[in-house]
């Protein structure tokens, strides 16, 4: 036997949830709304990492006043000079950002200095950078830098969509390089 059509939507009118269904739409809209959002305006970072790098400490503090105070602290200044692959180096340019994480065998890694790519030796396949930390009251530096540090390099920012287009088409190594916004 069939159900008459006005009982069929005086059921579905009668429902008691069907404020939450409408609620639940509305939540599933938002979150993907976000979601393509950051599918299309997020950041995805490409990053080199160095093959090896020395540290060296320069032997004359820098004395610089700190952002808000009167009094001059001593700085000791390092250059790092990072190696890295031939491919690598032609996707490494004055000024992009870079991070040095330092770590020895027996403790966890550090949290990131950043810098800066100060210069690129394409001959040697060496990337020079410097940093500056504040001295300890003691004199020493800290975290213990007499290990080489690991340097990242950011050389290429792009969206989610373009790396998905790029990886599924087989394009990867040709999106133009970019420098990241800070």
């Amino acid at each position: 036997m069939a159900t008459p059509f006005l009982n069929t939507t005086h059921a579905l009118n009668s429902d008691p949830y069907q404020s939450l269904t409408r609620l639940g739409m509305v939540v599933a809209l938002v979150i993907m709304l976000l979601w393509l959002l950051w599918f299309f305006w997020g950041a995805i970072h490409h990053y080199v990492i160095s093959e090896s790098a020395t540290i060296k400490q320069a032997e004359q503090p820098v004395w610089r006043i700190p952002h808000g105070s009167n009094i001059s602290q001593a700085f000791k200044r390092y250059t790092i000079k990072a190696h890295f692959s031939v491919l690598d180096l032609a996707r490494i340019q004055q000024g992009q950002d870079a991070a040095l994480y330092f770590t020895d065998n027996n403790t966890l890694p550090t949290r990131p200095v950043t810098t800066t790519v100060e210069a690129v030796d394409k001959k040697t396949g060496i990337v020079r950078l410097t940093m500056e930390q504040p001295e300890s009251k003691d004199g020493t530096a800290s975290p213990n830098y007499d290990h080489p540090p690991r340097v990242e390099i950011a050389v290429l920012r792009q969206s989610p969509a373009s790396f998905l287009f790029h990886t599924a088409t087989g394009h990867q190594s040709t999106p133009p390089l970019t420098t990241p916004s800070n």
